[in-house]
């Protein structure tokens, strides 16, 4: 029985020492490591300075610590919490960038629609005022088409007044009588301005006017339009990537062969069977444009 007691209180007396015998530093690391509690993204300077402190200790006292296995879980439980959040922000930085993506394809889009809307709009135009040039020469100069515009066409420059017909009349009955000389000029050179004036009908003379005013109505319009169009294609240019360079090169192209049609157009040369006959082709080549055009996404 003594013996017994003996050994208890010798082992009392070795937890005791063990327990008397750690260090204050090692003491110090536990209450660190057992301070850190729930792990979260901010837990990285205490579970930094524990392992620091953890790190000082010599040897022995390092083994003496307890609940160093705490130090550890945590340490990978922040590393978990670490590759959750990069990946997260990585996830949000893709979505941005896909977002902006799609930002960015939508403005060029929306600018390149805008631009092909021009284009079919002076293309419009620019078929209407050529067929109008072409029934005003045919009324003028009677179907002889083998004589030259520009006897015509020169008149044209006085016709400016944005009203009705008669009113036009009313104010520039000089002008309209320069433009039926002209106009009997190129019906029959040899005829002299006053025969071809006095020869003229009222209604031919009225005619030849309605379709003088809307040539230069239409022509104003064009001149409009074509400003219109110079404005879009500057902003279709400011949002042209890498990624739209065949979009960019057709349209482009498309562009130029519409500006060269209105000139065209609005500045008729040679004789009646000449322009028609170019009027066809830039017809055909803007269909061909339109036809390629449709295909854009």
């Amino acid at each position: 029985m003594r013996k017994t007691i003996a050994i208890l209180l010798a082992c009392l007396m070795l937890l005791t020492f063990t327990a008397c015998g750690k260090s204050e530093a090692t003491k110090n690391v536990e209450a660190a490591i057992s301070a850190i509690g729930e792990v979260t993204l901010e837990s990285g300077n205490s579970i930094n300075a524990a392992q620091q402190a953890y790190d000082a200790l010599t040897d022995k006292e390092k083994e003496q610590v307890e609940n160093i296995n705490l130090l550890a879980e945590a340490k990978s439980a922040l590393a978990n919490l670490e590759k959750l959040e990069a990946e997260r922000i990585e996830a949000e930085r893709l979505e941005a960038e896909r977002l902006e993506a799609e930002r960015i394809e939508a403005e060029y889009v929306q600018k390149r629609n805008a631009l092909i809307a021009a284009i079919h709009t002076i293309n419009e135009f620019s078929d209407y005022t050529s067929g109008e040039i072409l029934k005003m020469w045919n009324n003028v100069i009677n179907s002889k088409s083998s004589l030259d515009f520009s006897a015509v066409y020169g008149s044209l420059v006085f016709m400016t007044f944005d009203g009705t017909v008669d009113e036009y009349m009313a104010k520039y009955d000089k002008q309209f009588e320069l433009f039926i000389h002209a106009a009997g000029l190129a019906v029959a050179p040899d005829i002299t301005p006053v025969s071809a004036l006095t020869d003229m009908s009222v209604d031919t003379m009225n005619k030849i006017i309605k379709l003088c005013y809307e040539y230069n109505h239409n022509i104003s319009l064009l001149q409009t339009s074509l400003e219109e169009l110079d404005e879009i294609m500057a902003e279709y240019k400011t949002c042209v990537s890498d990624d739209h360079k065949d979009e960019y090169e057709l349209l482009s192209e498309w562009y130029v062969e519409t500006k060269s049609y209105a000139e065209f157009a609005s500045a008729p040369t040679g004789n009646y069977t000449s322009y028609s006959n170019n009027r066809s082709n830039y017809q055909s080549e803007m269909g061909k444009y339109q036809t390629k055009a449709s295909l854009l996404g």
